[in-house]
């Protein structure tokens, strides 16, 4: 068996709610006396815009892991072959007529 891995892409979307700040100055006619003369000192009055930008980043991570197992089963199975068997006779022509058996065993 065999597992191959291979590398596909596909294009993904996802909406981002990005936040914006911007600074506005109303202007209201008013008619009231002031008390004290600090509302002749000079002031500077400052406020920030500020504005949220998408960074798109990517990571790496697992998400399946594989594992390839392999199952190991033994089994007894019976074998049926034909053996051939090779018997000599020998026989001593010297003396007496003794015959021996010589028996040799092949398998094919």
């Amino acid at each position: 068996m065999t597992i191959k891995s291979r590398v596909i892409e596909k294009p993904v979307s996802e909406d981002v709610r990005l936040r914006n700040e911007r600074v506005y100055i109303t202007r209201k006619p008013v008619n009231r006396e002031v008390s004290n003369t600090a509302a002749f000192d000079e002031k500077t009055i400052s406020m920030t815009e500020t504005a949220e930008e998408v960074v798109v980043q990517k990571f790496t991570h697992v998400v399946e892991e594989i594992e390839l197992n392999k199952y190991v089963n033994y089994e007894t199975e019976t074998v049926n072959e034909t053996l051939k068997e090779t018997k000599v006779d020998i026989v001593d022509t010297t003396d007496e007529a003794v015959t021996r058996e010589l028996e040799t065993e092949l398998g094919e």
